[in-house]
């Protein structure tokens, strides 16, 4: 009969085996082979050292 040691290493080493696996398929699950692709382009800004003057 197994020592109570020997049970928890067991049980320890079954419990990472199950979450081990669980992790590597829900990471195969998220992967996905669709590209995307878009357009890109920097804005331009006008910067003013002094505000314009106030219209009266």
């Amino acid at each position: 009969m197994a020592t109570a040691t020997s049970r928890k290493f067991r049980a320890a080493l079954a419990g990472g085996l199950v979450l081990g696996i669980g992790a590597v398929v829900t990471l195969a699950a998220w992967t996905d082979d669709e590209n995307a692709a878009g357009q890109f382009s920097a804005g331009t800004f006008t910067w003013s050292a002094t505000p314009p003057p106030p219209v009266w």
